[in-house]
């Protein structure tokens, strides 16, 4: 075997010689830089003011979101939101409660009223204007006068037949036609109160 020895290599890495006296400046004007501290930046104002045109129309604006039309405008819209959550309609309560409970109304002032009024007063000029004084005119010609009660029978069955065809027949017609027709509108009228919360609902973020 041949014998051998060890081989070390240094290798040196620095600047180009060119760049030293540059590299050595540099590092000397930032070290003095640094020592300086930081710069005093300017205090004074950096933005320009508005002008009075924009001030007016800014003061115009607080003036009127701030004031009693704004004021009253929300709270407008805050009852009539509040109104909708509570499923409100155009109704008052007393007739949503009968549309609710499918009422039909035959008091005093209704359209049911003044009809059996009308009706009433036409069976009774028909009994007074025909059909009594026909009866009496019958009886009398047939020779059955006087006040028998065979007489009196026929009297009243065509008082009665005429109080049935002319007031209670019509008037339970119309009863039963308004009946139906309010039981038709108890869910549409429920329907209207839940829509109403539901539009409440889809506001309220707005």
């Amino acid at each position: 075997m041949a014998g051998g020895g060890t081989t070390v290599q240094t290798a040196t890495s620095e600047p180009w010689k060119q760049q030293i006296p540059y590299l050595l400046k540099g590092m000397k004007g930032a070290d003095e830089l640094l020592a300086q501290g930081l710069p005093a930046y300017y205090q004074g104002k950096t933005l320009a003011d508005f002008d009075p045109a924009e001030t007016a129309a800014q003061k115009a604006i607080m003036g009127y979101w701030m004031g009693p039309r704004a004021a009253r405008m929300q709270g407008g819209a805050e009852s009539s939101l509040g109104r909708s959550l509570a499923g409100q309609t155009g109704f008052s309560p007393t007739q949503t409660a009968d549309l609710l409970a499918g009422n039909v109304n035959t008091g005093a002032g209704s359209p049911f009223a003044t009809t059996a009024n009308a009706l009433q007063q036409q069976v009774m000029g028909n009994l007074k204007g025909n059909i009594l004084p026909g009866l009496r005119e019958s009886l009398i010609t047939s020779g059955q006068q006087g006040g028998s009660s065979r007489n009196e029978l026929v009297q009243n069955k065509a008082i009665a037949n005429a109080v049935q065809q002319g007031l209670t027949k019509p008037l339970a017609d119309m009863y039963a036609g308004a009946y139906d027709t309010a039981q038709g509108m108890r869910l549409p009228a429920a329907g209207m109160g839940i829509q109403q919360q539901q539009y409440g609902q889809s506001m309220y973020p707005a």
